[in-house]
């Protein structure tokens, strides 16, 4: 097996290719691309694999050896000759809009039960005052569940973290 096969398999994307990894003292950059296919257009749903350009954007992602990990995506846009609509190319481990990775949300909803989320935001580079990747997302206080007690922030975060689970796999 290649180191980069190697690579690839311990980071557990799927159609991912490393470019490059850099380690620095506090942090490591893994570079990052998805190999190139066929993609659906949005507004006239033609097939297409002509690429328009490249951006590149960092991601944050769940700590490898103690140090926070960013992957830098080189994200292709893609245009439909039909309609000449550009888009972006989809890939399963970033929501659109996102600049953390779904797998970091999973992992801070396992650390919340050993760590606070001072902790998590050391390990993971994220603020802990409401920068948390589950938090993005428009909620109302009517959908939490109606109680006589009171809901500290971190409880209250906690709820708003649960609700946003629900509505990604109901969603799905």
């Amino acid at each position: 097996m290649s180191t980069i096969n190697f690579n690839k398999n311990l980071l557990g994307l799927q159609d991912v290719i490393i470019k490059n990894i850099e380690e620095k003292t506090g942090s490591i950059n893994i570079h990052i691309q998805l190999e190139v296919k066929e993609h659906q257009c949005p507004c006239c749903n033609s097939k297409t694999k002509y690429i328009h350009d490249y951006r590149k954007q960092k991601v944050k992602d769940i700590p490898i050896r103690g140090k926070k990990c960013s992957l830098i995506l080189e994200k292709r846009r893609y245009i439909c000759k039909h309609c000449g609509k550009r888009f972006f190319e989809k890939n399963e481990f970033l929501p659109r809009y996102h600049q953390s990775t779904n797998r970091l949300s999973m992992w801070i909803i396992n650390q919340l039960n050993i760590y606070s989320f001072k902790d998590i935001a050391k390990q993971t580079g994220l603020s802990s005052y409401g920068n948390f990747p589950f938090c993005d997302s428009p909620f109302t206080l009517s959908l939490l569940p109606k109680s006589n007690y009171f809901i500290s922030g971190t409880s209250l975060v906690y709820h708003l973290f649960i609700l946003e689970l629900l509505s990604i796999f109901i969603a799905k």
